[in-house]
């Protein structure tokens, strides 16, 4: 019975990460994004009030402007009222970190310069082609996120005392690639978790061949997934559903064909698809 709890939460783990960094997240933040009223309080509008003067970042000001980090939020509360209990300021602070949190902007891990932050959007769109949100995504987390971090915890906590390389390196390398895609710094945090993990059950002795079966099971089946959902035209339940079976396909062949021979299969028949 703990064998079956602990494959479905690596699967869950796995999944809800994947569909994260699909396009299905656009849909599921805006879900979350109403689950707690936000209507401003005298709280919420002394956390912004950097933003309310200065403007900074528009809807990325909460990167920038000094007052979002967990630590500032609690000295921008704590600062808000004179006789205010401090039970009323822990109320205040997580409902304020709450009601943030629900949105896609979410909250910073630190406070980034704005200036350093354009200098480096612009290189990774000049040099690279990537945008300047995955840039604040992969510094921010939101609720969905956080959601997916937690679980991937679980999944780690379940094997634990593990030695199986092959679900080590699965759950590493999927949730790495899902990280990045995605642009979610806590999932990326777990997938090195899991390796360091792995690294000191197996008397430290950490090779690609020794876990390149997971690896490729999971790096391969993450990616294939991804990609899909993104290039797949039309409604995005065709995107999911196409780009689960490919990723079953390429996961379970994964350890016996290359990547190079996975990924020109892949992109042959995402053109036979598109021309259909």
């Amino acid at each position: 019975m703990k064998q079956v709890k602990s494959k479905i939460i690596n699967k869950t783990s796995i999944w809800y990460n994947n569909l994260l960094a699909s396009d299905l997240h656009h849909s599921f933040e805006k879900w979350v994004g109403k689950l707690i009223d936000d209507t401003p309080t005298i709280y919420d509008k002394a956390i912004d009030k950097n933003y309310i003067l200065t403007h900074i970042g528009s809807w990325k000001h909460r990167l920038f402007d000094g007052s979002h980090t967990p630590h500032q939020m609690w000295e921008k509360v704590k600062e808000t009222l004179p006789d205010d209990s401090r039970l009323e300021e822990i109320k205040a602070y997580f409902f304020s970190m709450a009601k943030d949190l629900q949105t896609p902007a979410g909250l910073p891990i630190y406070t980034a310069s704005k200036e350093g932050f354009d200098k480096t959007a612009k290189y990774l769109k000049d040099t690279y082609g990537i945008p300047s949100n995955w840039l604040y995504d992969i510094q921010t987390i939101n609720l969905a996120e956080l959601l997916g971090s937690l679980i991937s915890m679980f999944a780690i906590l379940f094997h634990w005392n593990k030695k199986d390389k092959e679900i080590f390196g699965d759950i590493a390398s999927s949730l790495m690639v899902s990280g990045l895609i995605g642009g979610n710094p806590l999932v990326i945090i777990a997938s090195l978790v899991t390796m360091a993990r792995a690294y000191n059950l197996n008397n430290k002795k950490f090779t690609y061949n020794s876990f390149r079966t997971g690896i490729k099971k999971g790096g391969i089946g993450t990616g294939v997934f991804i990609s899909t959902v993104y290039l797949i035209s039309g409604p995005l339940w065709i995107g999911l559903v196409t780009g689960l079976v490919v990723s079953i396909i390429a996961r379970k062949y994964a350890g016996k064909i290359t990547f190079k021979q996975i990924s020109s299969w892949f992109i042959l028949n995402l053109k036979k698809m598109k021309a259909a």
